[in-house]
């Protein structure tokens, strides 16, 4: 089942980062979002959304540093993520 499809069984629903307190997905099914920023918001996201904890880890890494960055870049990222690193001037992972 893909993330989406979790989602979807919800009105409104929330995907937590890997350590539990950012977002990294919000959904809401014949409604507009109302997203919320910063340390915490997949527990205030939650007060209005189902919580789906999904076992998904290249979905669950929120990438707020450069170490989040490297565990991205090793979980495996796409085409454009990998485009945008091998630009001149981008920031390059940790080795």
């Amino acid at each position: 089942m893909t993330a989406l499809e979790a989602c979807a069984r919800h009105e409104r629903a929330v995907v937590p980062d890997a350590d539990g307190t950012g977002t990294v997905l919000l959904t809401s099914v014949g409604g507009v979002p109302e997203p919320r920023f910063g340390a915490g918001s997949a527990a205030r996201h939650a007060a209005t959304a189902a919580l789906l904890e999904l076992d998904l880890p290249r979905l669950r890494r929120d990438v707020d540093t450069t170490a989040d960055l490297g565990d991205a870049v090793r979980l495996g990222i796409g085409p454009r993520t990998t485009a945008a690193l091998g630009a001149e001037g981008s920031p390059r992972p940790p080795a």
